[in-house]
């Protein structure tokens, strides 16, 4: 189904007719000056149909042996005979000619790289995680992660991954883990099988029936094939859609906690990290931050914070993902505060002591 309001696709339309119609400007009087000019190979021939164009004004065309040549120094002119209105037309239209050659030269890099990741088993268009804490206590973390991928291979039947906490005390809870598949509108949710302990497990999700395949998502780009999903739906019957939930038991109560996410060898494309605290426990601005980190380089991301009702919800987005860590650490500085706060066994609320009342004068 087509998204997004019919204006908004008009203006892209109309930006794009006004691109061409630049660019053209810009291009066309040289052409248009170059095809005045006939190559002549004999010098002495040239010369002579030269005088006599030179005699005959507009009767004959310009005769020229290099055409190009002349094109080009006509060009270096200020100011320049083919741009007449424009004193220096000629050197906009050189810079103008640089830039689709090095377009030109990052699109064929980047094709040949997408071709050599095309081939693999999965591509993954769109990862959606959100942390959130069910309670401002933040014992209880409730992972979720959203996925959208499709298959470049036959035979591809099964999803691998793992999860850890690193917390001393911190654990997964067994009973609250739900992992689910679908292709359109059926599950194709099968056998799961899981290895581990509290601190790690690994599982891998066996599906009812063979990913389905595109040869045409597998040719395109990943950022084209996640556009044309999201605002056409189109590719609904092969793209999957993989959810998974999983609660976290005193993982991210720490004092420094934090979260991260790693890319394997393939790109991953338009990674985004959602927190949403409690507003009362919220980290504040300067005690959260985020990081990609690739190798021995770090650099950080955005991360505005956004506050609704009761909620505070931090989030970073990533279009594209190789190779690389996102790192996601705050301090919970809030947290320790509010506890201090809190009644306690050892600590009961202290009540007010009431106050005698005045009596009335007379």
């Amino acid at each position: 189904m087509f998204k997004g309001r019919w204006w908004d696709r008009l203006g892209w339309l109309a930006g794009a007719i006004t691109w061409i119609a630049g660019w053209a400007a810009i291009f066309w009087p040289p052409i248009r000056e170059y095809g005045k000019c006939v190559a002549i190979s004999d010098p002495a021939l040239a010369h002579r149909l030269n005088a006599v164009a030179a005699g005959q004004a507009g009767e004959l065309p310009k005769v020229c042996t290099h055409d190009a040549v002349d094109t080009f120094i006509a060009l270096l002119q200020i100011p320049t005979p083919i741009y007449p209105d424009v004193p220096i037309g000629g050197y906009l239209f050189l810079a103008a000619s640089v830039i689709p050659l090095v377009v030109l030269g990052i699109w064929v890099r980047q094709a040949i790289e997408y071709w050599d990741n095309a081939r693999v088993p999965l591509s993954v268009l769109e990862t959606d995680v959100t942390l959130s804490f069910a309670e401002p206590d933040m014992k209880r973390a409730i992972l979720t992660r959203k996925q959208f991928f499709h298959a470049n291979q036959p035979d591809v039947g099964a999803y691998h991954s793992t999860t850890k906490v690193d917390g001393e005390k911190a654990s997964i809870d067994p009973d609250h883990q739900v992992f689910d598949a679908q292709v359109g509108h059926r599950s194709i949710k099968g056998e799961i099988i899981k290895q581990g302990n509290e601190k790690s497990i690994n599982v891998i999700e066996i599906y009812n029936e063979s990913l389905p395949r595109n040869p045409l998502i597998t040719i395109l780009p990943n950022q084209v094939v996640h556009s044309i999903y999201k605002n056409f739906g189109a590719f609904f019957n092969v793209i999957v859609k993989r959810t998974t939930v999983i609660h976290l038991v005193d993982e991210y109560n720490a004092k420094e906690p934090f979260y991260s996410i790693s890319s394997m060898r393939y790109p991953v494309t338009n990674v985004k990290l959602r927190f949403l605290f409690h507003s009362e426990t919220a980290p504040s601005p300067e005690d959260i931050s985020a990081f990609l980190i690739k190798d021995n380089l770090a650099m950080r991301l955005a991360l505005p914070p956004c506050h609704e009702g009761a909620f505070t919800t931090y989030e970073v987005a990533v279009r594209e993902f190789k190779s690389a860590t996102i790192r996601v650490a705050w301090n919970n500085r809030n947290l320790f505060a509010w506890k201090e706060r809190q009644p306690t066994a050892d600590k009961p609320s202290q009540p007010q002591a009431p106050t005698a009342e005045k009596p009335a004068k007379k």
